[in-house]
């Protein structure tokens, strides 16, 4: 997992790339980790260039957001059009990208 991570002013903006599957998890934990730690007072999380992606990324990004909003902190997902690694593999399994965005009908 590679990712790349800006302040910009309150909000911490980060880009994923490379694999995010179960063989990955202690490194995308420990980032996720350094994301809720280091973020002020919102999180911007771009998945456009993950891949591949399985049910182990989404349960720790679930578990991101989580984290993040519940200490009253703004937590956006971007780059999750239909044409995402994460936006496929999150429909097969029936995960809502949609709704985990805070969008339930929609927009992206």
């Amino acid at each position: 997992m590679k990712i790349n991570v800006v302040l910009e002013g309150e909000r911490l903006d980060a880009f994923l790339s490379a694999s995010a599957t179960i063989d990955d998890a202690d490194e995308i934990l420990r980032a996720f980790r350094d994301i809720a730690r280091r973020a002020h007072s919102a999180v911007r999380l771009d998945v456009s260039a993950v891949a591949p992606v399985d049910v182990t990324f989404f349960q720790l990004l679930i578990s991101l957001k989580n984290a993040i909003t519940s200490e009253g902190r703004a937590f956006t997902l971007k780059g999750c059009d239909a044409d995402c690694a994460a936006y496929r593999t999150a429909s097969l399994l029936g995960i809502s990208l949609d709704a985990l965005n805070g969008n339930p009908g929609g927009a992206r």
